[in-house]
């Protein structure tokens, strides 16, 4: 029994490293919103017009965010419209994304966004 509850204090103990690194990056206007669909996964890719420093070479070199989902999926649409609404108004934005995750073609995963008015 001890062993089990030292298990669970470890694995509890553990856990503020596994949780995701989200960062806020600010006042970003939105270049251009990409949704592609291949059969097997579907993309939204949003280029910025401002210069990134994230770490993610694709985010960095291509000004770009992206959220990847194997199937389609609500999460998905919900920020492509998010996306495409901030896009049309020409409002700044903030996005939201996952700094331990980075695609070598897509860039940094996006996980939010914010319209700023």
């Amino acid at each position: 029994m001890l062993r089990i509850c030292l298990l669970i204090f470890a694995f509890v103990c553990a856990m503020p490293s596994a949780i995701a690194a989200l960062v806020w990056k600010e006042d970003l206007t939105i270049k251009s919103v990409e949704y592609s669909w291949n059969g097997a996964k579907e993309t939204i890719t949003v280029v910025v017009n401002e210069s990134l420093t994230t770490g993610c070479s694709a985010s960095d070199t291509k000004r770009q965010f992206s959220y990847i989902e194997t199937g389609i999926t609500e999460y998905l649409k919900l920020r492509y419209s998010a996306l495409l609404a901030a896009l049309t108004a020409n409002k700044k934005v903030a996005l939201l994304y996952e700094a331990n995750v980075c695609d070598t073609v897509y860039g940094a995963r996006l996980e939010g966004i914010r319209v700023i008015n």
